[in-house]
């Protein structure tokens, strides 16, 4: 999915299709950070560094307004812990 919605700044065959779209790639690039903060929450979470875990997720997790049943939201929500609640939209 991380691949698709950085593929998808860019349409063949139209006038656009040498620029990227920068809101899609900006969402590319953040779901690309979000996966490899999640990794290293993971790490500090398992070396029981819940504190810098948490520091690092937390505002990265709240970049995002929707796309909560992406794997790498939803590992980092559980990383969270079940008090920081999903924004409604």
């Amino acid at each position: 999915m991380k691949i698709a919605l950085i593929a998808t700044g860019w349409r063949s065959g139209s006038s656009n299709s040498r620029k990227p779209h920068s809101l899609n790639r900006t969402a590319g690039a953040k779901l690309w950070e979000l996966g490899g903060v999640v990794s290293l929450a993971r790490l500090r979470s398992d070396e029981a560094r819940h504190i810098e875990a948490r520091d690092l997720l937390t505002p990265i997790y709240g970049w995002f307004t929707e796309g909560f049943s992406m794997s790498d939201l939803k590992e980092a929500k559980a990383l969270l812990g079940s008090n920081l609640p999903i924004p409604e939209r």
